[in-house]
């Protein structure tokens, strides 16, 4: 009994790829590949610091006039309050560092030094200003951060705070949680993020 292989049909061609979503303000959606590829390096390196926390992670990926960037988060309940991490790889144009102290505006520490590669690493803890619902006052925990900027217009910022269902009114960040200034600090440092290639800007 012959066997038969069916070709391609005249007239019928490849189905057209799914459009990019375009957000409201018009920033438009890295090719999903692109946004997999980052999200797979950003959960590797978050784990090498942080073992086990880019479980339940989410990812995303934007092209706007001015920026391309890839937003990873992910939040662990090993302690209490949880803590959801953030993780944003950022391209731009390049930039001096000139007004950089502004990233230490209202920390309640912060240190700031220029690396051997000619790169800015700030680290520290910050207020961070939450407002929900009716709270009566607003809750401003203490909260890690530490970001690393490229004069070609890179950057790569980690911030943990409280997740948002439990912060009432006068929350502390929970002490006893591995997401420290200085976890965050190897975070951004990590070689594996400064080599994430991201697209061009619109």
């Amino acid at each position: 009994m012959g066997l038969s292989v069916a070709g391609p049909v005249l007239g019928q061609s490849e189905p057209a790829p799914t459009p990019l979503k375009t957000d409201q303000g018009g920033a438009v959606e890295i090719e999903p590949s692109v946004t997999a590829a980052a999200a797979d390096t950003l959960a590797t390196v978050v784990d090498t610091h942080l073992p086990g926390w880019s479980a339940g992670s989410s990812v995303q990926g934007w092209r706007s006039p001015g920026v391309t960037n890839v937003i990873w988060e992910a939040t662990s309940n090993v302690t209490s309050p949880a803590v959801t991490l953030g993780v944003e790889v950022r391209r731009t144009a390049p930039k001096d560092f000139s007004d950089m102290d502004v990233l230490c505006a209202d920390s309640a520490s912060c240190s700031q030094q220029t690396l051997a590669d000619g790169s800015f690493l700030t680290v520290g803890t910050r207020q961070t200003l939450v407002q929900l619902g009716s709270m009566p006052e607003p809750a401003r925990p203490v909260e890690p951060f530490a970001s690393l900027d490229f004069p070609d217009g890179r950057s790569i910022a980690a911030t943990a705070s409280i997740a948002a269902p439990d912060i009432p009114v006068d929350s502390v960040y929970p002490a006893n949680s591995p997401a420290t200034a200085d976890a965050l600090r190897a975070i951004v440092t990590d070689p594996r993020l400064q080599a994430l290639t991201l697209p061009a800007p619109q």
